[in-house]
């Protein structure tokens, strides 16, 4: 399944249509990617609006580091730890648009690969105000 692709189109929690109607979606969503050491996964949202995301265990470490994007190829990076050119390939192979890097917190296995491809996209990096420090003074 690593290379897969799994489409989740009715919350597995209350049966609702993935349409906006009930907020288990994304949560199942990430939970059937963590599943998987390197999965994409897919949800259908409201309107039809696909989402996709790209699961990567990257480093030492295996730190989680996710690509979220639409069919219109607007990603965000999220929690880009290291191996900016595992990531990088992935961008590039799948014509992604990065928007934007997304950290959850700011410890070194999150954030090795921010530099590289903030650089190489030009992004602005987001963080909690508590830890933004971190960024600048790990």
């Amino acid at each position: 399944m690593n290379a897969g692709l799994l489409t989740v189109q009715r919350c597995l929690n209350c049966a609702h249509l993935a349409s906006g109607v009930c907020n288990h979606s994304f949560k199942i969503l990430i939970e059937r990617a963590l599943n998987f050491k390197n999965a994409e996964v897919s949800l259908i949202i409201s309107g039809g609006y696909k989402m996709n995301v790209k699961k990567m265990s990257l480093g030492i470490l295996g730190t989680n580091c996710y690509i979220v994007y639409d069919d219109e190829k607007n990603a965000l990076i999220i929690d880009p730890g290291s191996e900016a050119e595992v990531i990088n390939s992935f961008i590039q192979n799948e014509n992604l648009n990065p928007q934007a890097i997304l950290l959850t917190h700011a410890h070194f296995d999150h954030i090795g690969a921010v530099d590289t491809l903030r650089k190489e996209y030009k992004l602005e990096v987001y963080l909690h105000e508590e830890e933004a420090q971190w960024l600048v003074d790990p």
